[in-house]
């Protein structure tokens, strides 16, 4: 997601696959939204199959283009280091049938 004048916008093409998840990150009030680090995100488990209980937000466009000038493996190799970050969610191994 990114901030821009006319409000908070989706932006990527995985949450733009989804027109639900679309509406449930921009509408919904239950989840979570955070300044998106690259550091946190490489931390952050997540899964494919259910509306995310946390978006990462970049303050704007200028943000996104600095993090792609970043040193992205060794923000991995931190991440890796620094181990993930607490399950939001329930493990999928873990639902009850």
């Amino acid at each position: 997601m990114v901030k821009t004048v006319d409000g908070l916008r989706i932006y990527g093409g995985g949450i733009l696959s989804s027109s639900g998840e679309t509406h449930y990150a921009l509408d919904s009030e239950i989840q979570f939204r955070d300044d998106l680090r690259p550091i946190d995100a490489l931390s952050t488990p997540y899964r494919v199959d259910i509306m995310q209980p946390l978006y990462y937000v970049l303050e704007d466009f200028d943000n996104l283009i600095d993090m792609a000038e970043m040193d992205i493996m060794a923000l991995v190799e931190e991440a890796k280091n620094l181990g993930l970050f607490a399950l939001k969610f329930t493990p999928k191994n873990k639902l009850v049938s």
